[in-house]
């Protein structure tokens, strides 16, 4: 009996410590996953950092944020800042168009002011060919005149019908003349004038009224309107 109580007490004795050492095995076993879990964990963290890393310039690295991210926030502010509203988009639209239409406005003008300008000076043009056109005719025709007075001053018989037909002939030319607006110039007792007349000789003798006036027409001057084709060539008394 006392063996049996012996061994009875001997395995009491040994429950509590083998229940002890089955405890603390189990918390061990338990410490340890834990462990694994945070160096795992760990492991996980460093593998992120790093691959963080490896897309990170130096300099973005250094300071621990990538430029990317500064670039779009920099774009985005700037975005912000530069933003304006459809009312001031439509001012500029506006006032863009008001100055590319007094553009288009200043050079219609000019065109215009050049086109009439032109239109003038061609209107002008036509109106002196027209008043002054007959002028090389009248040049090459003059002696002629000039030569048919000589032969009706020649002394020859006015009743004669050669005397009559050359002093129809030079009246028709004369009349052709003045109907193209040609005027004589061969009065005398008139001041001389420079303008109209060349002198080529002068008379002496003359009362003192008379001096600076023209005393003889030589050969009869011309004017065209109010231009002159040929002065008349002239005596003045002294």
């Amino acid at each position: 009996m006392k063996e049996e109580e012996k061994d009875e007490m001997t395995q009491k004795e040994a429950r509590p410590i083998n229940e002890t050492h089955k405890q603390h095995a189990g918390e061990e076993v338990l410490q340890d996953e834990l462990l694994q879990e945070e160096q795992e964990m760990l492991q996980e963290e460093m593998l992120k950092e790093q691959s963080v890393e490896e897309k990170m310039s130096p300099d973005q690295a250094q300071h621990g944020e990538p430029k990317a991210h500064e670039h779009e926030a920099g774009e985005k502010e700037a975005q912000a800042g530069d933003a304006i509203s459809p009312c001031q988009a439509l001012e500029k639209t506006v006032e863009r168009l008001k100055e590319e239409l007094a553009q288009e406005r200043e050079r219609t003008l000019r065109a215009l002011a050049d086109h009439e300008n032109y239109r003038r000076r061609m209107q002008r043009e036509l109106d002196n060919a027209a008043r002054y056109g007959v002028r090389p005719l009248a040049e090459k025709l003059l002696p002629a005149i000039d030569n048919f007075e000589r032969a009706l001053l020649s002394g020859a018989d006015k009743e004669d019908a050669f005397y009559q037909g050359v002093a129809m002939i030079h009246r028709q030319l004369v009349e052709a003349l003045e109907a193209s607006g040609i005027t004589e110039i061969a009065e005398i007792h008139v001041p001389f004038d420079p303008s109209v007349h060349q002198a080529v000789g002068m008379v002496e003798g003359a009362s003192p009224e008379r001096s600076g006036q023209v005393a003889e027409v030589l050969q009869k001057g011309y004017l065209l309107h109010d231009r002159l084709i040929r002065p008349a060539m002239v005596k003045v008394y002294a």
